[in-house]
């Protein structure tokens, strides 16, 4: 009777430490996303990634905004090269309203860095209607 219990204990220990693990290792994964800031987002607004396309592993095309400079850039793993930079205003105006139309639907990045506040003020009104 008691090497049954004493292999149920066992058994329970290593039932929980591989829960606790996982929990652990889904925290450290959250954590690490969601600690990445979003492409797109700058608080300064010095900086946006309009459109980005994907060619390959590891290599791709960003339209970026530089202080109102439009800019094509090509990405690589280990490098980024200018290619072109846009100065026709028809062309600039005409992209701007393609990223628009594509991003209907979707959560802008920052709407998504807003997403947060707008739970926790979610959260407090809920806590005050109930009185806690």
């Amino acid at each position: 009777m008691e090497y049954s219990l004493i292999v149920s204990f066992v058994k329970m220990l290593f039932a929980l430490a591989v829960v606790l693990g996982l929990m652990i290792a889904s925290a450290y994964l959250l954590k690490r996303i969601i600690s990445h800031t979003p492409a797109g987002i700058d608080n300064g607004n010095a900086i946006n990634i309009l459109m980005t396309r994907y060619l390959g592993p590891k290599h791709s095309i960003m339209m970026i905004e530089v202080l109102g400079q439009m800019l094509v850039v090509g990405v690589s793993s280990g490098q980024m090269t200018l290619l072109t930079q846009i100065t026709d205003p028809a062309l600039i105006e005409r992209m701007y309203n393609l990223q628009k139309s594509q991003s209907l639907g979707m959560p802008s990045a920052q709407a998504m860095q807003e997403y947060p506040l707008r739970i926790k003020n979610w959260v407090e009104k809920v806590r005050n209607r109930w009185g806690r």
